[in-house]
């Protein structure tokens, strides 16, 4: 393999991974609603006024810290977590999405950039670069052909994700925000297909965070009067634990519901305190 440049793609990999155009809009009116309440100039913002890859990259180093990557003591992944984490990535890349898209409310709130993105990524290529362990080579990568760039370097079509571990994913997508300022939705929908995600439970806890943040906001947070802690477990959690058993159960997510659990859950706790 011929040496490759830090911004050129070295592998190529078709991601199935594909979001309905239902659960497209669904997210974008949240995202939406919810970037309104905190600016009403945010659709006009540039990138270094609000930099959502900024938060992303951040969010990505948090998730890699719940599975674990000190080699020189014991390590107990806490994958749901992980997941959260991952929820949280993907209310800044909607958010980037929305605001990188034309300027009209249709397109942002229901046919936007991301929709038309996120539907390509089953047809499309999620690009991965030579960072990282795969600097010198790409020996176990899991290959079923390659391609020539016109100036002779080469990269290669991945058969599966499993190529990459969870942690070599969390740096693709730290590298990719870095160097080009902007959320990659391919390589984050890898994410989630590596950590055994599904698009149902992907929107599922999608819509579920933005109903706990709207229940955080109501019950004070901003004031300092809400407490994350419920009976020694985050709030998160809680949340998780109910929407893991709606998506098994195949039992349609409610924003209605979710808040409703969500205020008799805090209410019944013996014990709250902040995290």
């Amino acid at each position: 393999m011929s040496p490759m440049l830090l911004n050129r793609p070295a592998i190529a990999y078709n991601s199935g991974f594909s979001f309905t155009g239902e659960q497209l809009a669904e997210m974008f009116r949240l995202q939406a609603e919810a970037n309104n309440v905190m600016s009403d100039v945010w659709r006009e913002s540039d990138n270094n006024s609000i930099p959502y890859y900024r938060a992303s990259h951040v969010e990505s180093v948090e998730a890699l810290q719940h599975v674990g990557y000190k080699w020189w003591k014991r390590i107990v992944p806490n994958v749901a977590q992980a997941k959260m984490e991952l929820i949280d990535i993907l209310h800044f890349a909607i958010s980037d999405m929305l605001r990188d898209g034309p300027n009209t409310t249709v397109w942002h709130e229901l046919l936007g950039y991301g929709h038309y993105q996120a539907h390509k990524l089953s047809e499309g290529s999620v690009l991965f670069y030579a960072i990282g362990r795969f600097v010198n080579g790409f020996e176990n990568v899991h290959i079923n052909g390659h391609r020539t760039y016109a100036d002779g370097n080469e990269f290669y079509v991945a058969e599966d994700v499993d190529f990459f571990d969870f942690a070599d994913l969390c740096e693709q997508f730290s590298f990719s925000t870095i160097m080009y300022g902007s959320n990659d939705m391919g390589i984050l929908c890898a994410m989630f297909e590596h950590i055994g995600m599904t698009p149902n439970q992907v929107h599922a806890m999608y819509v579920g965070k933005n109903v706990l943040n709207k229940f955080r906001t109501d019950m004070g947070q901003r004031e300092g009067l809400y407490s994350k802690i419920w009976d020694g477990r985050e709030d998160n959690e809680h949340l998780t634990e109910y929407l893991d058993r709606l998506v098994k159960d195949n039992e349609p997510t409610s924003e209605e519901d979710i808040y409703a659990f969500l205020k008799t859950r805090h209410a019944n706790a013996k014990t709250l305190k902040e995290a």
